[in-house]
């Protein structure tokens, strides 16, 4: 049975071309892709500010996602697949032009 939307938002693996290689097969409709926004805000809040090794790791993430080599690599790899679609956290980075009319999204 194939979902009618998917999504990998936020950003929560360093592999995310894996996520969508395995998802794009049960998608009808879309795969937005966006950064992970308030992440160690939402880590302490849910209690995992002392939890060491999944700081660590939301740090390297936050490093991963704010260097925009890695967006804009993930970008080029997907920006002709009409089945992803960009957040505006990702469009913002990459200087993509965000509309303002609702569906015109990509």
């Amino acid at each position: 049975m194939k979902n009618k939307c998917n999504n990998c938002k936020p950003i929560l693996d360093f592999n995310v071309e894996q996520t969508i290689e395995q998802t794009i097969p049960y998608t009808t409709n879309s795969i937005w892709i966006g950064k992970a926004n308030f992440l160690l805000k939402r880590l302490k809040t849910n209690g995992y500010n002392t939890d060491k090794e999944t700081m660590q790791q939301a740090y390297k993430l936050i490093q991963w996602q704010d260097n925009s080599q890695n967006l804009k690599s993930l970008y080029n790899k997907y920006k002709n697949n009409p089945t992803i679609k960009w957040k505006e956290s990702i469009k913002k980075v990459l200087s993509i032009n965000i509309p303002t009319t609702k569906g015109l999204d990509v």
